[in-house]
């Protein structure tokens, strides 16, 4: 018996607190399961609600599942610290629009797919590496999310389409554009894509 009961009493809560629970270890998974069911809703009504329909049920997804203005500013590289107040929100902002409107464009059409979500892997820095796969009717794709807690829950903060990070992707983009021809340069090529997304213009 522990000669001092009281002590050993609050050594067990404060080790039983510093454990996540149950839930907590699950939310990264269930969010992306969740973005996942919605997807999957929007698919199976895509022609009913066209594309104006599902970028409209798609944009709150989005927003509360992705950390958009981490993303936006990532994807700037060293172009963020430049910028001025007014082109931080216009660049956030086009980064949301062109990320709904593309999942909008992406999941247009349902023939029997199905989401599976294959394991969940901690990263060093305490991120959560969501593996998960798509199951097509031709082939199966690979979709990995990266998920990181913030002071509004779990959110994805990268999405890697067969191993590939779209995150980096797009920094490379940015930064190249940024670099030769600056941040307005920058500000009106995704305004463009933008509007060629929205527009239904091929890409």
């Amino acid at each position: 018996m522990h000669k001092y009961p009281i002590l050993a009493f609050l050594a067990a809560v404060i080790g039983l607190a510093a454990l996540p629970s149950p839930v907590e270890a699950q939310q990264p998974r269930a969010v992306v399961e969740q973005f996942h069911d919605q997807l999957l809703a929007v698919m199976k009504n895509a022609k009913t609600l066209g594309f104006e329909g599902r970028r409209a049920k798609l944009a709150p997804t989005v927003e509360r599942t992705f950390d958009l203005p981490f993303m936006a500013q990532f994807a700037t590289a060293a172009g963020w610290d430049s910028m001025q107040p007014q082109q931080r929100a216009a660049v956030v902002d086009l980064f949301r629009r062109m990320t709904v409107s593309s999942y909008a464009v992406r999941f247009n059409d349902y023939d029997g797919e199905e989401f599976s979500t294959l394991d969940t892997t901690e990263t060093p820095n305490k991120d959560v590496l969501v593996r998960a796969r798509l199951k097509g009717t031709d082939e199966d794709v690979t979709i990995d999310y990266l998920m990181r807690a913030t002071d509004k829950g779990w959110r994805i903060v990268d999405v890697y389409f067969m191993r590939i990070s779209e995150l980096a992707t797009r920094r490379s983009e940015y930064g190249s554009v940024i670099r030769r021809e600056g941040v307005p340069a920058l500000i009106a090529s995704l305004e463009h894509k933008v509007k060629v997304i929205e527009n239904g213009t091929p890409k």
